[in-house]
């Protein structure tokens, strides 16, 4: 949150518009298409990882990614009602909003800064170890692309919002494995 706060001062003090970081209106339809074939593509992607690392060609998710998955009906809420849309907002405004602007800007190439903010947006996610940097990398490319292709950032936080909200609700639950749990609960 505080680095979505410095974001939105250095957006005020940038020659940057909210047409250019993001903010265009886009039919509701269209957004929701976007976001669902978004939606589809990184369930896809985490599924797939999910197998490679069950067959030990992935590295397995941390401890850390261990403990932050809710299980309880109210972290589940927390999560969900708070949480997810923070991080879809915030981390959409920064990286595919306010950075990947930026960086084309100055770089005058949408494929470089999309390159850029998405490589910045997995390191932003260090925390979940490798894989969990690489996937989010691909994810920040996957969530740039109707950005740059539309000119608008509303599909992307409603998929990003989507996603998170599968991922911690349902898929990190579910896929974790048992081993992984039931050391968790020790």
């Amino acid at each position: 949150m505080t680095l979505a706060i410095v974001g939105v001062v250095v957006f005020f003090l940038s020659s940057l518009s909210a047409l250019s970081v993001g903010f265009r209106r886009l039919a509701l339809a269209q957004a929701l298409i976007w976001a669902g074939a978004l939606v589809a593509l990184s369930v896809a992607g985490i599924l797939l990882s999910l197998l490679l690392e069950r067959r030990g060609w992935w590295p397995a998710e941390g401890e850390l990614i261990c403990l932050l998955i809710p299980r309880t009906h109210e972290e589940k809420a927390w999560s969900l009602f708070l949480l997810v849309p923070t991080a879809a907002l915030c981390e959409e405004f920064l990286y595919r909003g306010l950075l990947l602007a930026q960086i084309s800007q100055w770089l005058r190439s949408g494929g470089w800064a999309c390159a850029v903010s998405s490589l910045a947006f997995g390191l932003a996610h260090i925390y979940q170890g490798w894989g969990g940097m690489v996937r989010a990398c691909l994810l920040g490319a996957l969530l740039a692309y109707p950005v740059i292709h539309l000119g608008s950032l509303y599909p992307s936080m409603l998929a990003h919002g989507m996603i998170d909200a599968l991922a911690l609700a349902w898929l990190g639950p579910k896929f974790l494995s048992r081993e992984q749990r039931i050391g968790n609960k020790e």
